[in-house]
């Protein structure tokens, strides 16, 4: 560890410690993932709604910081989860889905769990009605009227995760093109707040992973959360296809690990026994109730590597360390400064970026898989390139992604919201707190 680390976690650990005299129970407690700097990244993305399974999946992750369920608080049915996590230190990370219930937002935001610090925008807004199904216009109007008003309340001081856009394959995408749909957003939300950039990509290439983060960090000069990410292989056997999950999650993992400007990543998902195009990417065996070898691989390991293991920024640890309560609101803060409120640490976004050499750019190798109705019109060996390299889902994996947990958050905002237009209300699904 340089020298520069070693006096920056001791800043950090003097910090906790001038905080816990002062009374402050929530920042006295550091998680156990917090030791382990690189596991400070990771996290789950889940939704534990399954009553008679609880936390069970979750509980051998050790060496994870931080999980999220795609909603703004627990559901009733996940206390178990919530109660494990909150005893382990694990922070729960709210998110306003999309436009849906959004009014209810500042409420959830009053009675989220203790340590929650971070509230993430919209779930891949420029995807199709399965997804977000937001315009950029439409987020950003959004954006101003709730998203930033709420976080930036003197009694949440909550840091800002951008809409999570992502590459779309399919024909009823919003926006084919994230770059596209994120240049439209800053456009329309200008002087807005977003402290950092958040995303998905499902590929193989680890060379297509760094290439596709280098522009979204390069281009807009913030640190960067990959809240989902797996490999759609359908090569071979299961067995085949589990192996190349793992390698390509060892591979991606090492290099994010050693990028301090990518604060935190979450593998998609626990277990995807429901989502045959991602066969092969579970960290968890339902039917045995075992940890999966790439579940081990995702707690468990740390890599070698010529760079300085790990480039955790110390923003990653931002809701464990208190830096006193005289710092500025989030909005007084510049644009991309990360903020948390009464915890505020220095960004990233000013620190240079160094590009992996032999990349290229990744819309110029990526920018046909954008300008088609679909990636089915493409030619067999173009349609895996996109999907394989660059992202990009087919119409029959998005068709399997409406069938996903995820679609559970669609449908619970809309019961909150009143039920579905034209049909019977449906009584709203019970948020943990709410």
């Amino acid at each position: 560890m340089s020298g520069a680390r070693c006096k920056r976690l001791a800043l950090v650990l003097l910090a906790l410690a001038a905080h816990a005299q002062e009374g402050n129970a929530t920042s006295s407690i550091i998680p156990r993932a917090a030791r382990f700097a690189y596991a400070a990244k990771r996290g789950l993305c889940w939704q534990f709604k399954d009553v008679a399974l609880g936390a069970k999946p979750a509980q051998p992750f050790k060496n994870v910081s931080w999980w999220y369920n795609w909603g703004p608080a627990p559901f009733a049915e996940e206390k178990a989860m919530a109660q494990y996590a909150a005893k382990e230190g694990i922070e729960f990370v709210p998110m306003q889905w999309s436009k849906w219930s959004i009014a209810d937002l500042d409420r959830y935001m009053a009675s989220r769990p203790l340590g929650s610090r971070v509230l993430l925008g919209f779930n891949e807004p420029n995807h199709g009605w399965d997804q977000g199904h937001l315009t950029a216009k439409e987020a950003a109007a959004f954006w101003k009227s709730h998203m930033q008003p709420v976080a930036d309340r003197q009694l949440y001081g909550l840091r800002l995760g951008s809409p999570a856009a992502a590459p779309c394959g399919s024909s009823d995408c919003i926006e084919k093109d994230p770059f596209k749909w994120w240049d439209d957003f800053f456009k329309a939300c200008k002087g807005c707040r977003v402290d950092f950039m958040a995303t998905h990509y499902y590929a193989c290439s680890t060379s297509g992973l760094k290439s596709y983060l280098e522009k979204v960090r390069s281009k807009y000069k913030r640190p960067v959360w990959l809240t989902e990410f797996a490999c759609p292989s359908n090569a071979g056997t299961a067995s085949k296809r589990a192996q190349i999950n793992q390698d390509y999650f060892a591979a991606a993992a090492r290099w994010m690990d050693g990028k301090d400007w990518i604060e935190r990543y979450a593998w998609f998902a626990i277990s995807v026994k429901d989502f045959k195009w991602l066969d092969g990417a579970s960290m968890w065996d339902w039917t045995k109730a075992k940890m999966l070898p790439l579940g081990k691989l995702y707690n468990g390991q740390r890599y070698s590597s010529k760079a300085p293991l790990p480039g955790v920024h110390p923003a990653a640890l931002a809701p464990w360390v208190a830096t006193g309560k005289n710092t500025p609101r989030p909005s007084a803060a510049v644009p991309g400064r990360s903020v948390t409120g009464w915890w505020q640490l220095p960004s990233p976004a000013s620190a240079r970026i160094e590009p992996t050499p032999g990349l290229p750019d990744w819309s110029d190798a990526c920018g046909a898989c954008a300008a088609v109705t679909s990636v089915e019109a493409l030619p067999l060996g173009l349609q895996d390139r996109c999907r394989l390299e660059c992202g990009f889902w087919s119409r029959r994996e998005a068709a399997a992604v409406r069938r996903s947990l995820r679609e559970l958050a669609h449908r619970a905002a809309e019961e909150a919201a009143g039920g579905a237009a034209g049909g019977t209300a449906a009584p709203p699904r019970r948020l943990l707190g709410a």
